[in-house]
């Protein structure tokens, strides 16, 4: 009996073991299992940086980590040991729980999701994702070269940039200079304009530049491209003085500003249509506005000017748009005298001081009876003017006024116009009031056409004077 006893006890705790080990196996295999202590970060460089992925593992015990491309799943590294052939994937480990992937100088090539693997069943795997960053670039092949079109017409200007992230394209003027943007109904000036396409309506010679595409993303350094905007148009010439004038022995500049597009040929030519170089005679010579720019001036210095040279000179420009040519004529001009002449007082005040003429005494005496109006054969005998304004008559053959309403004895009266003894004294009291009346009539006719001589002798020598001056 108590054999049986001891043998059932046996039995009893053989059965318990059976299982209790079971179970303390799978708590031992679920506490001390290979486990993450943390995820695997995300890791974002720029191109040619190095890049480290960090894996944390406990209770790793006798298992292996691995690294693994998740997209090409590609093996990377098994525990310390490189899979790979790639020459910049390193692997190392601290304590056997912190393992590193490093990716030396990355390339675009190995941005993607990378996997940290622990060969347990099931397999246990975290993914980390590398980002790599490329600064701009512009592609060349797509991008526009040196643009050129004829006034008037549309121009685009094309700029294709790549990058991570995409970069922006930003459009300027080399010379910082406003970019006439017209949307079809306004034309506005811009300092720049965003985006690949910098579209100009109707282009002029003012919008002939250098522009700048600029591109940039987070990840330096920006990049540009210069693209040269050639503008067309046929040859202007402006002329400032078309007449030149100069004395003789003198240097005499003549000048013409030309506008034209491609670069014109320029040259001078003389009356006889011979071109002019610079020689010891004449010198020619031109002047840009900017470097690279449209705008010209052309200048010809005529060095001692003398009459051989008087005439019309031509500036011609021409290029593969059309031809244009102006004229300057030199003319001669007497130098400018040192001290110029007095003008009469009459021309200065535009008066006539009574002073100047002298009053001629008249003999009540004289016999002046007519003056003369015409000449030669026209001229006639007149009587002079009457003494007053009141009413009377001459006497015939005489010249003398009689007033109204007066007695005349015709016996008074002679032949020869002499009066008689018994009124001698009224005679003579008559014949000097009309010798006084008459010599005024004549002062003021003397003073009449002596102004009116002074005046046109004035008229004369100022467009005399006038004609030497100009």
């Amino acid at each position: 009996m108590r054999c049986d006893a001891g043998v059932m006890g046996a039995r009893r705790h053989v059965s318990v073991w059976a299982w209790v080990v079971p179970v303390l196996l799978a708590t031992h295999a679920v506490c001390f299992s290979p486990q993450f202590a943390a995820p695997v970060s995300n890791v974002t460089v720029a191109r040619g940086r190095d890049a480290k992925f960090t894996c944390l593992v406990k209770h790793l015990g006798g298992y292996r980590v691995g690294w693994v491309k998740a997209d090409t799943k590609a093996i990377q590294a098994i525990h310390t040991h490189v899979i790979t052939h790639n020459p910049r994937v390193h692997v190392s480990f601290d304590d056997h729980s912190t393992w590193h992937l490093l990716i030396r100088q990355v390339t675009e090539e190995d941005q993607g999701p990378y996997m940290c693997q622990i060969n347990t069943d099931p397999m246990t795997s975290q993914l980390g994702y590398l980002e790599v960053l490329r600064p701009p670039e512009i592609d060349d092949n797509l991008s526009s070269g040196d643009v050129v079109v004829t006034e008037g017409e549309p121009a685009v200007l094309r700029c294709v940039a790549s990058g991570h992230p995409q970069p922006t394209i930003t459009w300027v003027r080399e010379d910082n200079e406003n970019i006439m943007m017209n949307d079809g109904l306004v034309t506005k000036p811009v300092r720049t304009w965003e985006g690949e396409e910098l579209k100009l309506q109707r282009v002029s010679r003012d919008d002939m530049s250098a522009y700048l595409c600029i591109a940039r993303n987070t990840v330096p350094p920006q990049v540009s491209k210069r693209v040269v905007l050639h503008v067309h148009f046929h040859p202007v010439i402006h002329v400032p003085n078309q007449l030149i004038g100069s004395p003789y022995g003198r240097d005499v500049t003549l000048e013409c500003k030309v506008e034209a597009a491609p670069k014109p040929v320029t040259f001078w030519s003389n009356k006889q249509g011979e071109m002019l170089m610079s020689t010891d005679k004449y010198q020619v010579s031109e002047v840009h506005n900017k470097p690279g720019g449209y705008a010209v001036r052309m200048r010809l210095t005529i060095k001692d000017l003398t009459a051989a040279d008087i005439g019309k000179y031509s500036c011609v420009a021409k290029n593969s748009i059309g031809e244009v040519d102006s004229n300057i004529n030199v003319y001669y001009i007497p130098p400018p005298t040192t001290t110029p002449p007095r003008l009469p007082n009459f021309v200065e005040t535009n008066r006539v001081d009574s002073d100047d003429f002298d009053v001629i005494p008249v003999d009540p005496n004289d016999n002046i009876d007519h003056i003369f109006e015409g000449s030669g054969d026209e001229a006639k005998r007149q009587p002079p003017f009457p003494p007053t304004s009141e009413g009377g008559s001459y006497l015939s053959g005489t010249g003398i006024w009689h007033p109204e309403n007066s007695e005349v004895d015709s016996n008074a009266v002679g032949v020869d116009g002499l009066s008689s003894s018994s009124s001698s004294s009224s005679s003579s009291s008559s014949s000097s009031a009309n010798s006084v009346s008459y010599s005024r009539a004549r002062k003021e006719r003397c003073d009449l056409v002596a102004v009116l001589m002074w005046g046109v002798l004035s008229l004369a020598l100022r467009g005399e004077i006038m004609a030497r001056w100009h």
